[in-house]
This record gives C-alpha cells, sequence and structure tokens, in this order.
C-alpha cells in the first residue's frame, strides 16, 4: 500500500470520529437522562445537542422547563423546544406549543401555541391533539369550530386521554347534529393520516 493511500485511509477514519463521538453522545443522553442522572445527562446532552441532535435537544429543554439538575430557565426550555421543534420532533412542538399558550419563556401566544399543537397533532401526538381540541373548542388562536374540536378530541379521547373524553361530551352538547357528524368524518380522516 502507497503513501497516498494510507494518507486517505487516515483521513477518511479521522472524519468518521466526530460522528462517532456524537453517537455516543446522544447514547448517554438519553441514557442518563432516563435514568434520571441529569448531572451527567447535561453533560452528553449538551454535546449531542451541539451537534443538532433533535432528541438531546428536547431532553435539555425539559431538564430547563422543569428544573431537572439546573435552574429552571423558561426562555433556554423555548429555544431548546424550538430548535428540535423545528426539526419535526412532535413532543418538542407539543412542549412549544404549551410555551405559547401559557406563556412560559415567550409572550402567550394562541395563535402560536395552535401552530405548534397542529404540527405535533399530525405527528402523532396525544396531548398535543387534545390541546388542539380545546383551542378549537374554546376559540383561543382559532375560530370556534365544534366541529374540529370533536376531531381532535376524539383522535386523543381514543388514545385513552380522560381528558379528551370528558371535552368532547361538552363539545356534544353544544354542537349540532351536523358538526357532530362533519366532526366524526374529520376524526376517521384525521384517525388514517396521523395516528402512531
Amino acid at each position: 500500500m502507497n503513501i497516498n493511500k494510507l494518507l486517505a485511509l487516515a483521513f477518511s477514519l479521522f472524519a468518521l470520529l466526530p460522528a462517532a463521538y456524537a453517537g455516543e453522545s446522544t447514547d448517554k443522553c438519553s441514557e442518563f437522562f432516563d435514568g434520571q442522572q441529569y448531572d451527567k445527562a447535561l453533560l452528553f446532552c449538551t454535546q449531542a445537542a451541539e451537534q443538532g441532535d433533535t432528541k438531546a435537544l428536547f431532553n435539555l429543554g425539559i431538564m430547563y422547563d422543569y428544573a431537572q439538575g439546573v435552574p429552571q430557565d423558561f426562555e433556554h426550555a423555548v429555544d431548546l423546544y424550538t430548535k428540535a421543534a423545528k426539526q419535526g420532533h412532535g413532543s418538542a412542538q407539543s412542549h412549544l406549543g404549551f410555551m405559547y399558550d401559557n406563556g412560559q419563556g415567550v409572550p402567550q401566544d394562541y395563535k402560536n401555541a395552535v401552530l405548534w399543537y397542529g404540527k405535533a397533532a399530525k405527528n402523532g401526538v396525544v396531548e398535543a391533539q387534545f390541546y388542539l381540541g380545546f383551542m378549537y373548542l374554546s376559540g383561543n388562536g382559532v375560530i370556534k369550530d365544534n366541529a374540529q374540536a370533536y376531531a381532535w378530541l376524539d383522535m386523543a379521547a381514543a388514545s385513552g386521554h380522560e381528558g379528551a373524553t370528558r371535552s368532547r361530551g361538552i363539545v356534544e352538547q353544544q354542537a349540532t347534529a351536523q358538526q357532530i357528524e362533519k366532526g366524526r368524518e374529520l376524526s376517521k380522516e384525521y384517525y388514517k393520516n396521523y395516528a402512531k
């Protein structure tokens, strides 16, 4: 083997090191986060998040949102959730919607809450389906729509969400027969497209 081939091989192996390191950081991030060893999770999640890992970004967001191993910092949690949410992480989208809904770390903004709940709901996040249905029921951030409320609450209720089951009952009391029928049709469509 000549020297050029050896150098090419050495450089290609060297190029793989950051990817292997990022993979190890991601694995350790999940291991320590799931094991509630937040001091170690902070180190490995930060390393993985710097590589753009969405689960690490989300885990760090949870840590800052709920003061798990770090001081509570809603603004930083929003930043981390946003980075993961923009990459399609459903739970991060749902948490970001909740932050906008409740004005934690950002000014309260129901329209942005609906936007992020909607993305998460379509990613199959049951909690987001419940919140989105409730937004349609209350008319916060969207025009009140009993059919949409019924559809999203029915989706969450089908997954066992008790609050969604109760809220769907409220819709049934307030809605017309046509709105409920339309909601059932939408629910079937959503279930086909968005159930996980």
